[in-house]
């Protein structure tokens, strides 16, 4: 079930990157064809019955419910990161998700996770002034 929304989201996004100027479909073409092309191999491999369940390699003891768990919270995550990035902007909101993941999830030390959180930004920053990508500011604007 969790595949075909998946593979359904990535071909509406494909369908909807179709309709861009050429030079402004690029990226989400090359995104959405190969998150759809990858969705359904997948989507065909777990209707034949050769995909194992979510967790079979990591934990063996995973009740059989543990695996939509897991993909509904990383689906809340991308969610939140994308209500961030309407509400913040890019930059404000890349901050707080990598140091979130790097001090919550990662247990990083907070100095060093200050340290890649700011080489992160520092990053999408240098590409978006490089390539000349004008990146969402948000309805709050923090960092521009």
């Amino acid at each position: 079930m969790f595949t075909a929304v998946l593979l359904a989201a990535f071909g509406l996004a494909w369908w909807q990157a179709s309709r861009f100027l050429p030079e402004a479909a690029l990226m989400p073409l090359s995104v959405a064809s190969l998150g759809t092309v990858l969705g359904a191999v997948q989507l065909v491999q777990e209707l034949r019955g050769r995909s194992g369940k979510v967790g079979d390699d990591d934990e063996a003891d995973a009740p059989e419910h543990a695996g939509g768990r897991r993909a509904a919270g990383y689906l809340a995550v991308v969610a939140c990161y994308i209500g961030l990035v309407w509400l913040v902007g890019l930059l404000a909101a890349t901050a707080l998700w990598v140091a979130s993941f790097l001090l919550l999830v990662s247990r990083m030390r907070w100095h060093f996770a200050v340290v890649y959180t700011a080489a992160a930004v520092g990053g999408v920053w240098l590409l978006s002034n490089v390539l000349g990508v004008h990146l969402p500011v948000g309805v709050l604007p923090i960092l521009r």
